[in-house]
């Protein structure tokens, strides 16, 4: 029997599925009455719900006739090449929303071709202006884009000219709509590079106080803080509070430890057709929050996965309530750590299965995993393998066919696994012979355990790396995404007295894949 319609997509709802409507609704309220000019900020990491969040919050104010509405996605606008023009293609697009006359819609395009035309320079010109307000840097930059322009066109008086046109823009079209305020949703902002995000907040920084508006921004605090280091050059997480404190007069941060997962995860389970008891329920909610967390777009994708096996695998496992049970557990990992996942598939054929169950109750990493997992990726991961176990352990009548159970669910589960080779680590070696350098540890370096050796120590993304100091070795780990990276030294730090400006010599032995640290003391 086929059934339409099926899976879970990326479309923002606009139904409360996690039973957040006290926050949705006050936030509302608050919309509604507060004093203006405001800017509010709905925060949260990627798939939290912010865009979820603000389309039950647009739905509401449908209800109050005195608001006006405008919706603005900065990704739709960034894309097809357009991210250099984007706070311009804002602001007309702003424009084109409000009651304009034909000859103010003239001016208006009159101004923003006038910014096009002297190019790349518009946007240092903008920027500048921007800066003047925010404390940074304002001359160079201006006389550097003046030079690029028209002699008739002025941008800084353009600009000036667009503010306050928008201001009377904005007020004409509120007496003409029989409105008291406008709501601008700006959705989007940290699917931008983080510079790209910085820059348009910069911009729209001078609209933001004008009377009567309402400003709603999506967006994720990290991104702001990555994109005013990536700018300025800001090795500090104050000078990017310091910018987002600038902007945002409420931060509202998403509820996500407030959400009703049993509820969420109950719906997705009748969704696919599986009519859990309140034990299989709780199994999928603690393996959830176990792993991926309580973040509904990872949770889609996770039963998606679980979706696509169900069409894929014998009718027979799916009456199954304790294997069906253990292959959503095998999914969790898999999109919660697939390096982790990788890792026990790789070794699945020599486990047994006191093996498995060291990892929900030693505290010391057993000897089948001691090459690969550390003791703090160990402490992090054990809740989940405690309820991993437990789903083994009651799957079967003895361990013999407890392993093969697991040996054929992991099997199952590789489908879904989006690395490239199957049974592989994610972080194959990239570089294939030794190689030294000296490293001078930074304050970065000091502050997060770690040490940055740079893109030609390409050891390989999330490769597990043995480090020796001073005759002992440490368990460490390159990071997942930034080339040359090792992490995971907190112990080495903790047991060595190391410092900022001490100087490292690093020797990576290829055959034995191992990273040699040596000091380097002056005479």
């Amino acid at each position: 029997m086929k059934k339409s319609n099926i899976g879970f997509t990326d479309v923002a709802s606009v139904e409360d599925l996690f039973d957040i409507g006290q926050y949705t609704k006050g936030l509302t309220e608050f919309i509604s009455a507060c004093r203006t000019p405001m800017t509010i900020s709905i925060q949260g990491a990627w798939g939290t719900g912010k865009t979820t969040v603000m389309n039950i919050v647009r739905d509401s104010l449908k209800q109050c006739d005195d608001i006006q509405m405008i919706w603005f996605n900065t990704w739709q606008f960034s894309q097809f090449h357009m991210d250099d023009e984007l706070a311009l293609s804002f602001l007309e697009y702003l424009c084109s929303e409000l009651e304009l006359s034909e000859s103010d819609k003239d001016e208006i395009s009159r101004l923003t071709q006038g910014f096009r035309k002297v190019t790349s320079a518009s946007k240092e010109i903008l920027l500048s202006i921007v800066d003047s307000q925010l404390g940074g840097r304002i001359a160079d930059n201006l006389e550097r884009g003046l030079s690029g322009g028209e002699k008739n066109f002025n941008p800084i008086e353009a600009m000036r000219n667009m503010r306050e046109r928008f201001e009377s823009y904005i007020q004409e079209t509120l007496i003409k709509r029989e409105k008291s305020r406008i709501v601008i949703f700006i959705d989007d902002l940290d699917r931008l590079e983080p510079r790209r995000a910085v820059e348009l907040l910069e911009v729209l920084k001078l609209f933001l106080d004008c009377p009567n508006c309402v400003f709603i921004l999506a967006i994720d605090y990290d991104v702001v803080v990555s994109g005013v280091e990536a700018k300025y050059g800001f090795d500090d997480e104050d000078k990017g509070k310091n910018f987002f404190d600038k902007i945002i007069q409420v931060p509202f941060r998403l509820p996500v430890a407030n959400y009703n997962i049993t509820r969420y995860v109950k719906n997705c389970l009748e969704e696919i057709g599986i009519q859990s008891d309140d034990n299989e329920l709780s199994n999928c909610e603690n393996l959830i929050e176990c792993s991926i967390g309580a973040n509904p777009r990872a949770i889609k994708r996770l039963f998606n996965a679980y979706l696509l096996l169900r069409y894929i695998t014998p009718k027979s496992l799916w009456d199954n309530t304790a294997t069906r049970n253990l292959l959503f557990a095998t999914l969790c990992l898999q999109y919660a750590d697939e390096n982790l996942y990788n890792i026990i598939i790789r070794q699945i054929s020599g486990l047994e299965m006191n093996d498995i169950r060291a990892l929900a109750t030693e505290e010391i990493v057993p000897d089948v995993f001691s090459e690969f997992i550390d003791e703090e990726e160990l402490t992090q991961w054990r809740p989940f393998f405690q309820v991993f176990v437990s789903l083994i352990d009651g799957s079967a009548g003895n361990d013999e066919e407890r392993i093969k159970l697991l040996h054929e669910t992991t099997a199952l589960s590789t489908v879904t696994a989006s690395g490239e080779k199957d049974s592989k680590m994610q972080g194959e070696k990239v570089l294939d012979h030794n190689m030294e350098k000296v490293k001078v540890l930074g304050a970065t370096d000091v502050k997060y355990k770690i040490c940055v050796l740079g893109t030609n120590f390409n050891i390989g993304l999330g490769q597990y790396v043995k480090v020796e100091y001073n005759g002992k070795i440490y368990n460490a780990k390159m990071h997942n995404s930034i080339k040359g990276r090792v992490d995971r030294l907190g112990a080495l730090f903790s047991d060595n007295d190391l410092h900022e400006g001490d100087r490292i010599h690093v020797f990576y032995d290829y055959a034995e894949g191992h990273l040699l640290f040596e000091k380097i003391t002056e005479e």
